[in-house]
C-alpha cells in the first residue's frame, strides 16, 4: 500500500534575507522520503518599500549634487537622505 501523505514546508523572507535560511526545512522534507513541496513567501510589500526608499534616496542625492539654492524643507529632506541606505 502506498502512502497518501504529502509533506508541505513553508518559509518566508524579503529582499536582503539569506537565501539559505530555508535549508533546515528542505533537509527535513528530504529526510522523510515522501513527496513534498516547499512554499516560499517573499514578503513583497516590504521588498517593494525598500526598493522605493532606495529609489527616493538616489533621487535626493542627485538633486543635492545639482542644487544651488535650497528651501529649509528641501535642506531637511536632503539631510535625512544622507542617513538612508547607500544605494550607489
Amino acid at each position: 500500500m502506498t502512502s497518501k501523505r504529502f509533506l508541505i514546508g513553508n518559509a518566508a523572507g524579503f529582499s536582503g534575507d539569506r537565501v539559505d535560511a530555508a535549508l533546515p526545512v528542505v533537509r527535513t522534507l528530504i529526510s522523510r522520503g515522501l513527496p513534498s513541496a516547499l512554499f516560499f513567501e517573499v514578503l513583497g510589500e516590504r521588498t517593494v518599500a525598500l526598493a522605493q526608499m532606495a529609489r527616493a534616496c538616489a533621487w535626493f542625492r542627485a538633486m543635492a549634487s545639482t542644487a544651488t539654492t535650497l528651501t529649509p524643507t528641501s535642506s531637511a529632506v536632503l539631510a535625512s537622505a544622507s542617513r538612508w541606505p547607500n544605494t550607489r
